[in-house]
C-alpha cells in the first residue's frame, strides 16, 4: 500500500527551518572546541590543529588509533566537519570528535590502555632515582584496606 505524502513548503516554513539549523549549528559550535583547520606537519610528525580562538592543538599520528603507520599521502587526506567538531581521515576510515582528541582520548578504552602500558614500560633517570628510594625504604608502600562492616 502506498502512501500520499503531502509536504507544505511554503516561505514561512522555509525560514523558521533555517532559523532553526543557524541556532543549532551556533549552540554546536559553542558546546566544544571549534577547529578551523588541521594539517599533518610532516617536518615535525603531527597532526595540527588551529582553533576559531587563535589556540593550536598537535599530536603525533602514531598515538591515534588508525592512524600508526599511515602515509605522508594518508595524513595529508583529512579534513574536517563544517561545524569543525570533528576530523576525519577517508582513506584510513578514522574519524573522531575534536573534543575527545583534545581530552587526550585518541581511540577506544582497548587503545587507550595499550598506550598506557607502552607509556609505563619507558625507563627515565627520574622513574630510576624513585625506584632506588622506594628500595631504601623497605619497596614500594603497602595500599592500607579499610573493612567496613554492614
Amino acid at each position: 500500500m502506498a502512501r500520499n505524502w503531502t509536504i507544505d513548503f511554503n516561505e514561512e516554513a522555509i525560514a523558521d527551518q533555517i532559523a532553526q539549523a543557524k541556532e543549532t549549528a551556533i549552540a554546536e559550535e559553542n558546546a566544544g572546541p571549534c577547529a578551523r583547520q588541521v594539517e599533518y606537519d610532516h617536518q615535525r610528525n603531527l597532526i595540527v590543529f588551529y582553533f576559531a580562538n587563535g589556540s593550536q592543538f598537535a599530536v603525533p599520528p602514531d598515538l591515534i588509533q588508525g592512524l600508526q603507520g599511515a602515509t605522508v599521502e594518508q595524513l595529508n587526506n583529512v579534513w574536517l566537519d563544517r561545524a569543525g567538531l570533528s576530523v576525519h581521515w577517508p582513506s584510513l576510515d578514522a574519524d573522531f570528535s575534536i573534543l575527545s582528541l583534545v581530552q587526550g582520548i585518541f581511540g577506544t578504552k582497548a587503545w587507550m590502555a595499550e598506550i598506557g602500558r607502552q607509556g609505563g614500560k619507558q625507563t627515565s633517570e627520574a622513574k630510576r632515582k624513585s625506584s632506588r628510594e622506594n628500595g631504601q625504604k623497605g619497596g614500594r608502600p603497602k595500599g592500607s584496606v579499610k573493612v567496613v562492616k554492614i
